[in-house]
């Protein structure tokens, strides 16, 4: 009688447990700043890999999972298109995918931009797992070197624009 109370009762810690181990975050973070050695705007999309894995699902798996470059490749392709910068006028700054890697708990998205500086004013998309998720909360940090200045996006939110003032 006993060692099956136990075992009920480990069986309810246990079951207790799992949606505290499958919980999505549904945060992203996103750094921009300038890299004078390389004289690129460099861009990095943080998230947690597990909300990858949740959002991509069998498409990862097929690819041998988000450890295996193929999945990397995919997802990191995928995401960055979600991902936009305009300069004030409306001129789409074009952004190259530097890679996409998986280390930890996170994984992360790298682009640039061949630009001398940071522009004063940008116009700013940022859709990544956000149509997987609208609540997905996005944040955007953008370094102007002596401060950064910040935006979240979530739910609905469209082109946002952020400026060095």
């Amino acid at each position: 009688m006993r060692l099956s109370r136990f075992i009920i009762c480990a069986a309810f810690v246990l079951l207790g447990a799992l949606p505290a181990q499958a919980h999505i975050e549904q945060t992203l973070l996103t750094t921009v700043s300038f890299n004078p050695r390389t004289q690129r705007v460099e861009i990095i999309h943080q998230v947690y890999a597990h909300d990858v894995e949740h959002a991509f699902g069998n498409s990862v798996q097929a690819d041998g999972g988000l450890d295996q470059i193929p999945a990397q490749a995919r997802v990191g392709v995928e995401l960055s298109d979600t991902f936009k910068l305009w300069d004030i006028d409306g001129n789409e700054i074009a952004l190259a995918l530097v890679g996409a890697e998986l280390e930890a708990d996170f994984f992360y998205i790298y682009q640039e931009a061949e630009l001398a500086s940071i522009p004063e004013a940008m116009r700013v998309q940022h859709g990544m797992l956000r149509n997987y998720w609208p609540e997905m909360r996005n944040y955007l940090n953008v370094d102007y070197g002596n401060f950064i200045k910040s935006l979240i996006f979530t739910n609905n939110d469209g082109i946002k624009t952020i400026t060095n003032e």
